[in-house]
């Protein structure tokens, strides 16, 4: 039974496009669903307007015994695109989208193993702790809706985010991230008679990413330049060139030597071309977290999945989450792994059988936490 109310709960949230900055229609779906399942919900669809989303984060409650520690379960409603209204094959277990469309599962199969646990919750009786949910807007687009969320309307001290791919993982660590954007203005000139009277940007850019030390800096920090826009015409010397980067690393130290060592670049640049200029603009998105991997929160995870035969392993993600956020506001934050494969692309998929998997987990957790 738990197989196919997983299933036909994810099916009606991936047949409502969710986009980031349009999630008001999935997340009223999401809210009549958390209603019927006795929690109690506080949404306004006008929060996400600072970050140009129709819709808010939802907030929901879900009553347990006040005696036991609060636990506050976490995921995203929007997805990266291309995203459609689709039918998901279920073939031998795995779950697929339709080849051209991402499938959703990042970050849907999450919310559909949360609405299993509150449904197991009232129909099996079991002792839980209170329960508290934040699902989130505008994640894939740089954690925007956590930063905008007000955690003090929750209690818990402690949060679990369903979004890592993989199975039986604990993200206890993640990186930072920073943008990082070069603006390179030369002088503009006519390529044939004047093009020794210009100085060209593309040129510029070129030579500066040269200085620049991309891909892997070292075992903890990576640099990639993904944007490159510049030019008007090949008849005419380019003016201006922006380049586009990013920054991440486990540590927030690396990052700042990174940015140091670009500026220190982007001088050595408009040395080399006179009447050249490079403004350099860093933007933060945001702040790398390690949490203690002896912590109450990290064992008790641990010992539920021993308690099922599953080990949970521990591991550092090279990518960003709400928990990011979370932990940067102080509440305790790990990553989950809920089985989502090939994320971001056409080829997603999730096994039925992981979704099963971790809301097992769940279960045991809740049952056991103090």
């Amino acid at each position: 039974m738990i197989r196919e109310r997983l299933f036909q709960d994810f099916r009606e949230m991936v047949k409502i496009p969710s986009p980031s900055g349009h999630e008001n229609m999935i997340n009223t779906h999401i809210i009549h669903r958390l209603e019927a399942l006795g929690a109690r919900v506080e949404y306004d669809p006008g929060e996400g307007g600072p970050i140009g989303s129709d819709g808010g984060n939802i907030y929901a409650f879900f009553s347990g015994d006040p005696a036991r520690k609060t636990i506050l379960l976490s995921a995203h409603t929007d997805t990266v695109t291309p995203t459609v209204s689709l039918e998901p094959g279920l073939s031998e277990g795995k779950i697929t989208g339709d080849g051209t469309h991402i499938l959703g599962a990042d970050d849907k199969a999450a919310i559909a193993v949360i609405f299993e646990l509150l449904r197991a919750a009232r129909e099996e009786g079991f002792a839980h702790p209170p329960i508290e949910i934040a699902l989130s807007i505008s994640e894939e687009t740089g954690l925007l809706g956590a930063s905008l969320m007000d955690i003090t309307r929750f209690s818990s001290k402690e949060a679990l985010v369903l979004d890592m791919s993989g199975t039986e993982k604990i993200g206890y660590a993640a990186v930072g991230a920073r943008d990082i954007i070069f603006d390179i203005t030369g002088k503009a000139s006519h390529a044939g008679w004047a093009i020794d009277e210009g100085v060209n940007a593309i040129l510029g850019a070129a030579s500066l990413i040269r200085k620049m030390k991309t891909g892997t800096v070292d075992e903890e920090s990576v640099f990639n330049i993904g944007l490159i826009e510049g030019g008007e015409a090949v008849n005419i010397v380019p003016e201006r060139t922006r380049i586009r980067g990013e920054i991440r690393s486990f540590r927030e130290g690396k990052m700042d030597v990174i940015v140091r060592k670009a500026l220190e670049a982007a001088k050595e640049t408009e040395k080399e071309f006179p009447g050249m200029a490079i403004d350099v603009t860093v933007k933060e998105k945001y702040k790398p977290y390690q949490n203690d991997p002896k912590s109450p929160l990290i064992i008790a995870l641990q010992n539920a999945g021993n308690s099922l035969g599953r080990p949970q392993s521990l591991v550092r993600c090279k990518g960003g989450s709400d928990a990011n956020i979370f932990n940067y506001k102080g509440l305790e934050s790990v990553v989950l792994s809920i089985g989502m494969e090939d994320v971001h692309s056409s080829k997603e998929y999730i096994y039925l059988d992981d979704m099963v998997r971790l809301t097992e987990f769940l279960i045991v957790f809740l049952k056991e936490r103090k």
